[in-house]
């Protein structure tokens, strides 16, 4: 990744120490901002009672501006503003419905439009009264994360970055810069710098994306998108791999490598993963409402087409759980609530 002017990567709690005690805030305010090719962007400003910092917060892309709603109003009580806004064809804001896309679409939309309208929507935050223009920060989730980095490349008044489970400018880092970054954090354990060959070995289309290989040469466990207690998840593994060391069912380094060149894409058919091993024949009324709910892993893709292991475990659920009485969007309400992986 390309320098930032040595931008620090800072949690938004270092702005709030910054700023006075909490303090009552006025109303969140709706916003709409006209875009040059008449597009109509729908946002939220959170406005603190005294002057302090403004910060614009950028969306996942399975999800829209409301997620930030209750940081917007936790963040405006600490003395900084907040603005937030949908995506074209995402929340309120008009263009095409970014589910109703071709891929092909949804990539130009984000390359050609994202960038000036998520520039719109930083003007604004530097227009409102009490936003001090000298102390901005930018946060970003998922696809978010990148538009954020570029954002504050092309303004210096950006001064702190909070970038959750996402993606940066991977196309301009060099591995000299990724092997600087993991001496900074001093890592103990072996790390590899992959030019491509291995994410499409594995199958990975989206980060984070998880993949543990067992003692044995299989792969255990496949996940795309942020761990929920990952501790849990990986103490059954390490369980069985402590076994299977001790019965001496392990594979030599010669034929993983063996192994491994034979090894499909992942997501893949007989692959070990965590939790069933398949989710069962989903009603109609249940395949319903996995096609429209949003995966909870952080990815932009419905949970009837996903293939992580949260989306794995809801589905398994619609097909076994009784759901009859209980309204579509309940039922949701609920798998989301128990398979979220987004809250940690």
């Amino acid at each position: 990744m390309s320098t930032l002017r040595s931008l620090p990567v800072l949690v938004l709690a270092l702005l709030v120490a910054a700023t006075s005690a909490a303090q009552q805030i006025s109303s969140p305010r709706a916003v709409s901002l006209h875009t040059p090719d008449g597009t109509v962007l729908k946002g939220t400003y959170f406005a603190s009672r005294k002057p302090g910092p403004g910060v614009l917060l950028l969306h996942q892309c399975n999800q829209q501006r409301k997620l930030w709603d209750v940081l917007g109003e936790r963040l405006a009580s600490s003395g900084i503003n907040v603005f937030t806004f949908d995506y074209r064809g995402f929340g309120e804001s008009g263009g095409i419905p970014h589910d109703k896309l071709t891929p092909e679409e949804e990539n130009k939309i984000q390359t050609e439009a994202w960038p000036s309208d998520i520039e719109l929507a930083f003007q604004y935050l530097l227009a409102q009264p009490g936003v001090a223009g000298e102390r901005i920060g930018v946060g970003g989730a998922s696809c978010g994360v990148y538009n954020a980095i570029k954002l504050a490349r092309r303004h210096p008044e950006v001064k702190s970055l909070v970038l959750l489970a996402g993606p940066t400018d991977d196309s301009q880092e060099k591995p000299d810069t990724v092997a600087s970054f993991l001496c900074d954090l001093k890592m103990d354990f072996p790390t590899g710098i992959d030019t491509g060959s291995i994410g499409k070995q594995y199958g990975v289309n989206g980060l984070p994306t998880t993949v543990l290989i067992g003692v044995d040469g299989k792969v255990q466990f496949y996940e795309e998108g942020a761990l929920a207690n990952a501790d849990v998840a990986f103490d059954p593994l390490l369980q069985k791999n402590l076994q299977l060391l001790k019965t001496g069912k392990t594979i030599s380094t010669e034929d993983y490598r063996i192994l491994a060149k034979q090894q499909p894409s992942l997501p893949g058919t007989g692959t070990e993963t965590n939790g069933s091993s398949g989710e069962g024949k989903l009603s109609p009324r249940a395949e319903g409402i996995a096609t429209r709910m949003d995966c909870t892993c952080g990815c932009d893709k419905k949970v009837q087409i996903c293939t992580c292991n949260a989306s794995t475990k809801i589905k398994h659920a619609l097909a076994t759980e009784n759901i009859d009485g209980k309204p579509d969007a309940e039922v949701m309400k609920s798998l989301n609530k128990r398979f979220c992986m987004e809250a940690m």
